[in-house]
C-alpha cells in the first residue's frame, strides 16, 4: 500500500515544476505559500478530478479575484494572496489532468481571474395559483411570444425575484410572494417559445421559486466588444427587447444551444457559434436597457460572451 502510494506521487508530480497551463479567462501570478489561517480566505472545495478551468469556474461563481489550487485537488478562492509569502514546491499534478498543475503540499498555485461571470440558477415548481387584475405576483410582467421558463427566470432573476410565473403562453410575472387568490388546476397551455413548457392558462400561473441557494445551471464569460455590420458577426437567432439583460440574452442564445451570445445597441440580442470576423473594437458602452448597470455594446458593436455550463463535481 505504501508502495503504491509513493508511486502515484512519483507519476503525479510535474517534471517541470512552476509550468502552468494557460487557462481562457484567467493569468497565472505564481506559487504562494498557504497555512491553516487561509492565504485565500473564501470558498474552497476538493476534487478527485480537480482541474485549473474547474477552479476558475467555481470561484468564479464566488465573485472572487483570485484562485489557487493545491495539494494535487484543492480549489481555494480568494480576494487577496501572498500575506505568507512564495513558495517554490508547486510541482504537483492535478487529479483531472496529470499535464497541469496544481500546487504543492501547503502551496497555492494562484491565478488572478480576467473575465467577470454571471450564473444561472435553477428553479422548483410550485403549482398552478390564480390571478386577477391586481397581480399577484407583482414585480414586473414581460410578453414574449417566443417565452420560455428560462427567459421568465432569467427575466425575474434580473429583478432579484424570489418567485416567477408563467401565465397565458407568452406572459412572465415576478414577485416576492404568491397565492394571493388561491390555488387552480387549469394550468394547461403550452408556452409559446417551448411546447413541452407549460405556461399557465388565461389568469393562472405555473409558479416557480428561483433556486438561489442551489448549485448554478450555467455561466456566461465575457469575452470582449466586437464589431458588427449588416452581414451578422453572430449570424443565429436575433431578437430586440426593450427589458433587454445580459442575463436574458444569454437565456435566449442558450436555449438555441449556441456558443456564443452578444448584446448591442442597448436592446438586441444575437447568438451564434462564432465571432470576431470584423475585428475587435472598443466602443462597448451604452447601458442595457433592461438593467443600466450591465453594458449592451453599442451601434454596430455586441459585447460577447461564451456559453458555459457549470463543471459537474462528479468522478473524472
Amino acid at each position: 500500500m505504501i508502495f503504491l502510494a509513493l508511486t502515484y506521487l512519483a507519476l503525479t508530480t510535474l517534471s517541470h515544476p512552476q509550468q502552468a497551463s494557460a487557462i481562457d479567462g484567467a493569468t497565472y501570478i505564481g506559487c504562494y505559500t498557504d497555512m491553516e489561517t487561509r492565504d485565500l480566505d473564501g470558498e474552497m472545495f476538493q476534487s478527485s478530478c480537480l482541474t485549473p478551468a474547474m477552479c476558475l469556474a467555481f470561484c468564479q461563481e464566488q465573485n472572487a479575484t483570485y484562485f489557487g489550487l493545491q495539494g494535487f485537488r484543492w480549489c481555494l478562492c480568494g480576494d487577496s494572496y501572498g500575506k505568507h509569502g512564495e513558495a517554490t514546491n508547486c510541482d504537483q499534478a492535478c487529479t483531472g489532468d496529470a499535464t497541469e498543475m496544481c500546487g504543492g503540499d501547503w502551496a497555492n498555485s494562484v491565478y488572478s481571474i480576467d473575465n467577470p461571470a454571471f450564473v444561472t440558477y435553477g428553479s422548483t415548481y410550485i403549482g398552478c395559483y390564480a390571478d386577477e387584475e391586481t397581480r399577484d405576483l407583482n414585480g414586473g410582467l414581460w410578453t414574449y411570444d417566443g417565452m420560455t421558463r428560462d427567459l421568465c427566470r432569467a427575466y425575474c432573476q434580473n429583478k432579484k425575484a424570489n418567485y416567477f410565473g408563467l401565465q397565458a403562453e407568452n406572459n412572465c410575472l415576478c414577485g416576492d410572494s404568491y397565492g394571493t387568490y388561491g390555488e387552480t388546476d387549469i394550468c394547461s397551455l403550452a408556452c409559446m417559445g417551448d411546447g413541452n413548457e407549460i405556461c399557465g392558462n388565461e389568469w393562472a400561473n405555473s409558479v416557480y421559486s428561483i433556486d438561489y441557494a442551489a448549485n448554478a445551471t450555467g455561466r456566461a464569460i465575457y469575452i470582449g466588444c466586437y464589431a458588427d455590420e449588416e452581414t451578422r458577426d453572430l449570424d443565429g437567432a436575433m431578437y430586440t427587447e426593450d427589458s433587454m439583460t445580459v442575463e436574458l440574452c444569454h437565456a435566449f442564445c442558450k436555449a438555441q444551444n449556441t456558443a456564443y451570445f452578444g448584446v448591442q445597441a442597448e436592446n438586441n440580442c444575437l447568438c451564434g457559434d462564432s465571432y470576431g470576423k470584423y475585428g475587435e473594437t472598443d466602443i462597448c458602452s451604452l447601458a442595457c436597457m433592461g438593467d443600466e448597470s450591465e453594458i449592451c455594446g453599442n451601434e454596430w458593436a455586441n459585447s460577447i460572451y461564451a456559453i458555459k455550463d457549470t463543471p459537474a463535481s462528479q468522478a473524472c
